[in-house]
């Protein structure tokens, strides 16, 4: 199976779309170390071998542009979205209704164990870990941005420049209030 969203991973194009091996089956490549390319950007690379096209750049340029369309590009969905035909996270109308339900009873000053069993009430079995993500987050962001901030701020950066960087890295648009409380969280001001 190919790596990443069904798009080109060297332009972006969404049809036409062929599975490529990173490197010759003939050196060994298995069949399931494939991205996708579109037709005539496989046979570029296949014409011409020796300016072969940067497969891991290309992937990132494809995916922080397809993240920037709304689209899925893989990881674990956020609690309360699915993939929609588009390839767009949509609200999951049921997990919407009991995130709303658990932020209700967080602020009733529920615990998370009675929030977990509301949980497992209405059908959805959660860890104590995930229901405190979810009732503690005002603002849901990806694993891999709040590990960036934690990071970054350790490194001595500002909120305004660590904004920027997952902007321009990742494609995206984290709001600030999030950074700050991910910063507020870690150093135990908040």
């Amino acid at each position: 199976m190919a790596y990443g969203p069904k798009i080109c991973a060297c332009c972006g194009r969404d049809d036409a779309i062929e599975e490529h091996h990173l490197y010759l089956r003939s050196d060994g490549c298995p069949d399931d170390l494939t991205v996708w390319l579109c037709s005539p950007c496989h046979g570029r690379v296949h014409q011409f071998p020796s300016k072969r096209v940067d497969i891991s750049s290309a992937i990132k340029r494809s995916r922080v542009k397809a993240r920037a369309q709304g689209k899925y590009v893989g990881g674990k969905l956020p609690f309360g979205y699915r993939v929609g035909g588009d390839g767009a996270l949509v609200e999951d109308k049921e997990e919407q209704e009991i995130l709303a339900m658990m932020h209700t009873l967080r602020s009733e000053g529920k615990v998370l164990r009675f929030i977990q069993k509301a949980a497992e009430d209405r059908g959805r079995k959660l860890s104590l870990g995930a229901i405190h993500r979810i009732v503690n987050d005002p603002i849901p962001i990806s694993s891999r941005s709040r590990s960036s901030i934690i990071r970054r701020h350790s490194q001595g950066q500002s909120p305004d420049h660590i904004h920027r960087m997952l902007k321009s890295m990742y494609g995206e648009d984290v709001p600030m209030e999030a950074i700050k409380s991910v910063i507020e969280a870690v150093s135990g001001t908040g």
